[in-house]
């Protein structure tokens, strides 16, 4: 039910131009609407905070790891910072979860803190560059970008470096560099956006693309020993697994295509949509990595998200009406069918929605 209170909210724009609420112009809600920005901002702090709420009232069952981090925080209680930092050697995650601890903060109010911090994060990245925020939302949601904040630790990271994101398109590279380094200190693995910053840098050609391709098949060829290289900076234990994920990658496949069928008004005319195919595209590159591990897997994180951007503004810059509808049709099915069957299948607890107060289903813990 909360999430379809959720979708509610967040197409709520659709629904007001249906009533005659608002005025139809108001539908995107894009920064290149007439849209009257206390409009705007409503929707976007009332979506955010909703969101906001869902994550910090979670139970520590619904998505992953939250209960671990639960168990390392109440240990962190009776440590030192130098001895929590034995315990966990991520210097920013363990100083704020430690000092937190000992100035006995409910595990609660740490949950909410993340929460506005990655809630935010993403907020401020949609509200500057999407062209159609109500798809942008929805695919934070269906594709699992929402759960993803229960990671905690690599959201909190992921929350810097979308951030960081901000001070590329303003060129700003060493506040790039400072984002990116925070993000590091609470999960060595942002270390892989660095070269988004150069990214922006590359001009959209045969040659570029080709370059790319030429990667891809190298990272093809040589995943598992690119892969295990990786996994010798992991402070964990991880063996070799196949983490499936062909819907995903097909989808992504897909979109890339897509981008370069409709470049001339997507791309070419736009050159914040050409970052961001970058972004999806480097996805493509490192997904045959990815796929031999889930600790791998995250990896990708911190580029493919930037697909609640992609999209989108792929869409909008489609003039032929009937395959602009075809596709949001089509996306729209994709991501419930992603949404309510794909991340289960994958072992994220998304459904049902508990409460903390609540009892989680026995027979839903594995």
């Amino acid at each position: 039910m909360v999430y379809i209170i959720f979708f509610i909210i967040v197409i709520s724009p659709y629904l007001f131009t249906k009533l005659r609420i608002v005025n139809s112009r108001y539908n995107y809600l894009s920064s290149e609407s007439s849209v009257p920005k206390r409009y705007s901002n409503y929707y976007f702090v009332i979506v955010s905070l909703y969101m906001i709420l869902l994550l910090g009232l979670r139970h520590d069952y619904v998505g992953t790891d939250t209960q671990n981090y639960r168990w390392t925080y109440d240990i962190f209680r009776s440590l030192t910072f130098e001895t929590a930092l034995k315990y966990n050697s991520d210097f920013g995650f363990t100083f704020v979860f430690q000092k937190l601890a000992s100035f006995g903060f409910d595990f609660r109010i740490v949950l909410f803190l993340q929460s506005i911090l990655y809630i935010s994060s993403v907020t401020i990245l949609i509200k500057n560059y999407s062209k159609n925020p109500v798809m942008s939302y929805f695919l934070f949601m269906t594709l699992g970008y929402f759960i993803f904040a229960t990671t905690m630790r690599q959201a909190i990271a992921l929350s810097f470096t979308l951030l960081a994101y901000n001070s590329v398109k303003k060129k700003r590279l060493l506040i790039y560099l400072l984002y990116v380094s925070i993000a590091a200190t609470f999960h060595l693995s942002a270390l892989i956006f660095l070269p988004a910053y150069w990214l922006d840098k590359f001009k959209f050609n045969k040659f570029t693309i080709s370059i790319m391709s030429a990667i891809m098949v190298v990272t093809i060829c040589f995943n598992e020993q690119i892969g295990a290289f990786i996994l010798t900076y992991s402070k964990n234990d991880y063996s070799k697994t196949n983490t499936e994920g062909y819907f995903f990658i097909l989808f992504i496949a897909l979109m890339l295509i897509l981008g370069i069928i409709y470049r001339k008004n997507f791309i070419i005319k736009d050159t914040n949509n050409k970052m961001i195919f970058f972004m999806i595209a480097a996805t493509i590159i490192l997904l045959p990595i990815s796929k031999l591990n889930p600790a791998l897997f995250r990896l990708t994180k911190y580029y493919d998200i930037f697909l609640i951007l992609y999209v989108p503004n792929l869409i909008s810059s489609i003039n032929d009406k009937g395959m602009k509808l075809t596709l949001t049709y089509g996306i729209i099915m994709i991501g419930l069918f992603y949404f309510y069957y794909s991340l289960g299948s994958y072992g994220i607890r998304m459904h049902p929605y508990v409460f903390f107060w609540n009892e989680y289903p026995l027979r839903l813990i594995p």
